[in-house]
């Protein structure tokens, strides 16, 4: 309470120059109702992300962009006043993104995913942009968000020149009997001891209708999804599959930082290389909501890659 006029004096002093997004009235209300709606159910429902109009302003530049609300489990990306949100850009693109979410610090762990996604650009690993902004909405200033890219084909063609696809196991049927679940411990249990979500769970790709009406793109998810099914089948090993050279650096890396809320399999992006027919993994959701899932904070999680299977009895 005593440090909340300071932080806002620094804000109005600050030349940091802030993310303002302005949504009509109407349009505003429309997506509290939802947001108070998903709350009440406690899940962001699909009739819940019904996207709205808006323009954003930033260093004297306006865009034309579609916002709706983000975040499967409300209680981590919609109780409070800072809710997550995912924004596409109508036509141009906003700091080199096509789509993008903002979100509170808090659901990336706060520094230690900003520092993740350093360390990934620093070993050139393939990683979507990741940074800070501060931001107000219909001038209202919320506070800083992370503004994390949207991991999908337009991403992979503005930082390498090719529109790669990017595909993952679809967890809404996870989560949707997760959340249910979580009411009764024993449902839990026998949901953990029964579900195969690894092998049911269908296979996905991002912007899944852009790629879908794209004939290449099309062909690509065709060949990356039967890849991929081949590897849970166990048809195919390893090294068929993945870029392991990109592939283990990643798992090094996420290790070292004790990021293994990402190596979920319902976490894990792959990026579908067409040209080798491999895949390789993006940096996402690499942390739980706070600092728990650190080395900062529980040391014993270093290098203790098999927590991964311990750590969502449903999940993982």
């Amino acid at each position: 309470i005593f440090n909340t006029p300071i932080k806002w004096f620094n804000n109005f002093l600050s030349d940091d120059p802030v993310l303002d997004i302005s949504i009509n009235p109407k349009d505003y209300q429309l997506l509290m109702t939802l947001k108070n709606n998903a709350v009440k159910n406690r899940i962001l429902l699909e009739k819940n992300k019904r996207s709205v109009p808006a323009l954003i302003s930033y260093k004297n530049k306006k865009y034309d962009i579609r916002i709706r609300l983000k975040g499967f489990m409300t209680q981590t990306h919609l109780q409070d006043h800072k809710w997550s949100s995912r924004i596409t850009l109508t036509n141009e693109r906003f700091l080199g993104m096509k789509g993008f979410s903002l979100q509170s610090p808090q659901r990336r762990s706060y520094i230690s995913s900003f520092l993740l996604h350093k360390f990934s650009e620093n070993l050139k690993l393939p990683t979507k942009r990741f940074n800070i902004v501060p931001a107000s909405i219909n001038g209202k200033y919320m506070g800083i968000y992370n503004y994390e890219e949207f991991p999908d084909h337009h991403m992979n063609e503005s930082l390498t020149g090719k529109n790669n696809i990017v595909i993952r196991i679809d967890d809404d049927q996870v989560l949707f009997d997760q959340k249910n679940a979580n009411q009764n411990t024993k449902n839990l249990d026998h949901a953990s001891n029964t579900a195969n979500y690894y092998f049911s769970s269908k296979i996905r790709a991002r912007a899944f209708n852009e790629v879908l009406n794209d004939k290449i793109l099309k062909k690509d998810f065709e060949r990356a999804s039967k890849l991929l099914n081949s590897f849970r089948l166990e048809k195919l090993s390893a090294s068929e599959v993945f870029d392991l050279d990109k592939t283990a650096l990643w798992l090094a890396v996420n290790d070292l930082f004790g990021a293994y809320h990402g190596h979920c399999f319902s976490n894990i992006n792959l990026v579908y290389d067409r040209d080798k027919n491999r895949f390789y993994p993006l940096i996402w959701d690499a942390f739980s909501e706070n600092l728990s899932s650190t080395i900062s904070h529980r040391k014993f999680r270093m290098f203790k890659l098999q927590h991964v299977f311990d750590f969502i009895k449903l999940g993982c």
